[in-house]
C-alpha cells in the first residue's frame, strides 16, 4: 500500500544526476563571463572619460580659458555657459527637475554655435557627449564667441539706423515748419 508521507522514497532521498564538477564549471563560467563584462564596461567608460575630459580641455583652450578649469565640477559648467553666451545664473536653475534637461540642450545648442557648428551638433554634444566633445575640441573649429552676439548687433545697428532716419525726419520737419513760419526769402539774381 502506498504511504502518503513516505519520505523515505520521494525525490530528496534520491541521488542526485548531476555531478559536483559540473555546476563548479558552469558556475565559474558564468561568474567569468560576468566579471569579464564588467571588466570591458569599466575599460570603456574610463576610454570615453578620457577622450570627454581631452575634448573640453581642447576646447576651452579654444575658447581662451585655462584647460584645467575644465577638471573642476561645477566650474567647468559655469565656464561653459560663459562660453555659450548664457548668463551664470542659470546654472541653477539646474537643479530643478526636468528644466534641467532642458537647461543642459540649450547650453550644447548655442554652444557649439559659439564655435561655428550646427544645432544638431550642439544635440550631439548633450547625448553623446564623448564622441563630440572630443570633435569640437579637436578638430579646425574655431571659437567665435556667442552666436546671438552677431544678431544683437545687427539689431541694434537696425535700431540706430532706424533712430537715425526717425530723427532726420524729424529734423526735416522742423525746419519746414521754421522756414515756413519765417518765410526767408532766397536771394533772386536781381538782388545780388
Amino acid at each position: 500500500m502506498y504511504d502518503y508521507y513516505d519520505y523515505g522514497s520521494s525525490y530528496y532521498s534520491r541521488p542526485h544526476t548531476y555531478s559536483s564538477a559540473y555546476s563548479s564549471s558552469a558556475t565559474s563560467a558564468a561568474v567569468g563571463g560576468v566579471l569579464g563584462f564588467v571588466a570591458f564596461m569599466w575599460i570603456l567608460c574610463l576610454v570615453l572619460g578620457v577622450l570627454t575630459i581631452i575634448g573640453r580641455w581642447k576646447m576651452f583652450k579654444k575658447g581662451g580659458i585655462d584647460g584645467w578649469e575644465s577638471l573642476i565640477p561645477g566650474h567647468g559648467l559655469v565656464v561653459e555657459f560663459q562660453l555659450a553666451g548664457i548668463p551664470t545664473y542659470w546654472y541653477f536653475l539646474l537643479l530643478v527637475p526636468f528644466a534641467n534637461i532642458f537647461i543642459m540642450g540649450w547650453k550644447d545648442i548655442e554652444l557649439a554655435k559659439s564655435f561655428g557648428r550646427s544645432t544638431g551638433f550642439g544635440i550631439g554634444l548633450l547625448l553623446l557627449a564623448p564622441i563630440f566633445y572630443p570633435i569640437l575640441g579637436l578638430s579646425k573649429a574655431q571659437y567665435v564667441g556667442p552666436h546671438y552676439q552677431e544678431t544683437v548687433a545687427q539689431d541694434l545697428a537696425y535700431k540706430a539706423a532706424v533712430q537715425q532716419r526717425t530723427q532726420a525726419v524729424k529734423d526735416a520737419a522742423t525746419a519746414a515748419k521754421i522756414n515756413a513760419a519765417t518765410k526767408v526769402e532766397e536771394p533772386t539774381d536781381e538782388n545780388k
